[in-house]
């Protein structure tokens, strides 16, 4: 079969079922295909404080997965495993010394299966698929509905990088690399942004124009005033850009101090 059509077949069957169909043409599974195998993600960030979250198998990758959801603190994180494990102090962490079974799946919004078996892993993701549930499978992306990206957070900033499956491990260093950079450059004007922005939300002026006032600030020269501690520069310029009735608070809100 020519790659392009046996491609689109692939296509076309469900994740949980695509490795067994590339099996039966011949083709290689989506841990070998390279880089025609690049999964394509809706980025998001989301809110777990009021989310039940499952995490079946507490290994090595089900940890990260644990400990990831306890500082996003996660309303509960059940956590499923047979075996004897040391968790975080959570207040929200449940813990079934059992094996699998489908009722666990009640009452979960999140779902991880991070067992050390794949036929289990791939059953957990066909019943999260039957129940609209969200479900990241640790050994076989490609079967789940999310992928955890690498992740750097700051005092001011959260950002995530993933390489479409091609490597974990390089979406690491990116991610480390670009993020402590991102930090030192934009760190200054984020935390001047997150007292200016409400003050200007608050004017009785036109929405269209509060967004104008925003898009100039962000595009302004005040990150890289304020990145090389040009504070007085940095005044005079946000000055310019903000209505007369914040002028006098510019000197206040340059002050790094919170």
């Amino acid at each position: 079969m020519p790659v392009a059509a046996s491609i689109r077949f692939f296509q076309a069957f469900s994740p949980v079922f695509k490795n067994a169909a590339l099996a039966q043409i011949g083709l290689p599974t989506p841990h070998l295909l390279g880089y025609i195998w690049l999964m394509r993600y809706y980025p998001i960030f989301m809110n777990l404080q009021d989310c039940r979250c499952l995490v079946v198998g507490a290994g090595t990758v089900g940890l990260r997965k644990i400990r990831s959801l306890v500082e996003a603190k996660a309303l509960e994180i059940l956590i499923v495993d047979p075996k004897d494990c040391k968790f975080p102090e959570y207040p929200g962490i449940i813990h079934k010394k059992k094996y699998f079974e489908e009722q666990d799946l009640a009452g979960r919004a999140l779902v991880f299966a991070a067992t050390d078996r794949r036929t289990l892993n791939c059953k957990i993701a066909a019943l999260c698929r039957e129940r609209g549930i969200l479900c990241n499978v640790a050994d076989s992306p490609a079967e789940g509905t999310f992928a955890t990206p690498s992740r750097f957070s700051s005092r001011e900033l959260d950002m995530a990088v993933g390489t479409k499956g091609a490597s974990p491990a390089m979406a690491a260093r990116i991610c480390r690399e670009l993020g402590a950079e991102a930090g030192n450059r934009y760190g200054p004007m984020l935390r001047l942004m997150a007292k200016l922005r409400p003050l200007i939300l608050e004017l009785e002026i036109p929405a269209e124009k509060k967004r104008r006032i925003l898009k100039k600030l962000a595009l302004s020269r005040l990150t890289e005033l304020l990145s090389a501690h040009k504070t007085e520069e940095a005044e005079r310029l946000l000055r310019s850009l903000v209505p007369d009735c914040l002028h006098t608070k510019t000197g206040e809100l340059l002050h790094d101090d919170q």
